[in-house]
């Protein structure tokens, strides 16, 4: 263990980004398995579904009951589907669509690594469908930046021909051509409650769970279509 200490204390910057990088670095199930006695996964969603990107469960770490939860990618191609990349499943749009009454195409729903190329070689396979979607959300801010790429190149022009919408803004979203309509997620107050909670856990290991809701924000620019009034937000 000394050896393993002294060895990563010397490593460069970019052999800090290798090493997080590695395939084989060990993902949330390899830590529960060398960390974690007794565990106990608990699973499924009384509203919707079990989501396999989510590991959560109960176990003792050094004799101390602990509650662990994290994000599970899979360290190959079949485990990597089975847990959808660590991605949460797309619930929400399914609900949104079911509460407006309107049926869920599952071939519009598309999912892959969630890095660049793959919100290239997606956009491109929505494209190309016998009847290409108006609007689309993509989940994050790379597969953004694909999607794009594949809209220029196919001359689709946004909004006129496809609205887009991203996920969790960033400074350089308002400076793309047109400026991106974004979900912007309250990173700061996520933070500060998530510190909270943790302070309180561990004053008081026995207090009841608390689940606590943030309010994201729709960040409105040209890319949906929408054009606001003045003073409007």
């Amino acid at each position: 263990m000394k050896t393993g200490i002294w060895t990563y204390a010397k490593l460069t910057p970019w052999q800090k980004t290798q090493v997080a990088r590695h395939p084989d670095r060990p993902h949330t199930l390899d830590y529960i398995d060398a960390l974690i006695d007794d565990f106990t996964p608990l699973a499924g969603d009384r509203y919707f579904a079990e989501d396999a990107a989510i590991v959560g469960g109960v176990g003792s770490f050094r004799g101390r009951p602990v509650v662990v939860m994290g994000h599970e990618k899979g360290s190959d191609t079949e485990s990597r589907l089975r847990h959808n990349f660590g991605m949460a499943m797309p619930e929400g749009y399914r609900k949104a669509l079911s509460t407006a009454g309107l049926k869920v195409d599952e071939r519009l729903i598309k999912v892959d690594d969630f890095k660049s190329d793959s919100g290239y070689h997606l956009m491109l396979e929505l494209i190309a469908a016998p009847q290409p979607p108006r609007a689309v959300f993509v989940a994050n801010n790379l597969m953004t930046l694909g999607a794009l790429r594949a809209l220029r190149e196919r001359a689709v022009r946004v909004p006129d021909t496809m609205a887009l919408v991203g996920f969790d803004d960033m400074p350089w979203a308002s400076e793309l051509c047109p400026p991106l309509t974004t979900i912007s997620q309250p990173t700061y107050e996520l933070g500060q409650e998530t510190v909270q909670l943790l302070v309180r856990r561990l004053a008081n290991p026995d207090a009841p769970v608390r689940t606590v809701t943030l309010q994201p924000r729709l960040v409105i620019r040209e890319s949906c279509g929408v054009t606001l009034q003045p003073g409007r937000a």
